[in-house]
């Protein structure tokens, strides 16, 4: 625009060709300059040909005005007024922010960013846990005024970076080792956090060396179990051992008596058996007389119900033997001897 507008402090520049930020601050010799931001192709990283100029005050305007048109490195430098940004302070705001940071920028740096705001009570640097910035500080004042001044001094440099101040609305969060950003106490409710985080870091530390010294005494006690656990198998391995030798004396004692004949045959079986026994030998010397004239026939194979009998009756006839007394067995064995030799 043709004329100034109300409360304008800054300037555009245009047909700057390859100048620098240094080229056009000494282009404005002589004027109050609070930043000058030159404008770059984000595909290239070339420069436009542009610049941004901020002054610290409208009459500083008026007197870079009169260089509109003196050339710059060969080249006529077009000026033109850049209307202000309306940036009403949000109610109960009284901090800002300050973005686009170095990593080496410092809590100084932020309040000599501030230089003049009297009401500067606190500077912020948000760091990494290697105490590096992030590219992230706050700045609170106790004045509306200076809070709203502090937005104007958007676009300033630091340590040659220009960065962007803002409003910042949020609370404020302390940090749980009492600081926030590089050195700046949080107050009572940060030493609290900050005393609480202590504790709770020795309560580990006691719990890791309770955990390793269980764990130390963990391996005797097994190995105590494992010895006990193998006694204990060794001692039942000899205690079935024992038990098989016995069982095998017992099976070698019971094979005589398994051998002789066996016992608690009726006693009706043992009568006709030898009954069966004396009617064969009374019979026998006949059969042997009357068949000395005559050829001597095949004698006739025994049928299985017959060879069955006759074990029966020698089986019983043993039983009942050993049933009775040794009186009644001898006198029953000279009976037998005598019907023979008849």
């Amino acid at each position: 625009p043709v004329a100034r507008p109300e409360g304008c402090v800054s300037l555009c520049l245009k047909n700057l060709g390859e100048a620098t930020e240094a080229d056009v601050r000494k282009f404005l010799k002589g004027c109050s300059l609070q930043a000058v931001r030159l404008v770059y192709d984000r595909s290239t990283g070339a420069s436009r040909g542009i610049a941004f100029v901020d002054f610290t005050a409208s009459e500083e305007v008026d007197k870079a005005m009169k260089k509109n048109g003196s050339e710059l490195k060969g080249q006529a430098i077009e000026m033109r007024y850049e209307a202000p940004r309306s940036r009403p302070r949000p109610d109960g705001c009284m901090a800002v922010a300050v973005k686009k940071l170095s990593a080496e920028a410092t809590q100084e740096d932020i309040r000599k960013l501030f230089n003049g705001l009297e009401s500067l009570s606190d500077a912020r640097v948000i760091c990494d846990k290697d105490q590096a910035c992030i590219g992230l500080a706050f700045a609170e004042f106790t004045d509306p005024a200076d809070v709203e001044a502090a937005i104007r001094r958007d676009g300033m440099a630091v340590r040659g970076r220009t960065v962007f101040v803002c409003y910042e609305t949020k609370s404020r969060k302390p940090r749980a080792d009492g600081k926030d950003g590089k050195g700046a106490p949080a107050g009572k409710q940060g030493k609290a956090k900050a005393k609480k985080a202590k504790g709770e870091a020795a309560a580990k530390v006691a719990g890791a060396e309770g955990e390793e010294a269980n764990e130390g005494e963990q391996p005797q006690a097994a190995k105590k179990n494992r010895k006990a656990k193998r006694e204990a198998q060794r001692e039942a391995a000899e205690g079935q051992r024992e038990a098989e030798e016995a069982q095998e004396e017992v099976l070698q004692e019971a094979q005589p008596a398994a051998a002789a004949p066996l016992e608690g045959r009726p006693r009706k079986k043992r009568q006709k058996a030898e009954e069966a026994q004396e009617a064969e030998e009374e019979a026998a010397p006949a059969a042997e007389e009357s068949a000395e004239g005559e050829p001597r026939k095949k004698p006739r194979k025994a049928t299985a119900v017959e060879e069955r009998a006759v074990a029966d009756g020698e089986e019983d006839e043993g039983a009942a033997e050993a049933d009775e007394d040794p009186e009644a067995r001898t006198k029953k064995k000279k009976k037998r001897r005598r019907a023979e030799e008849e």
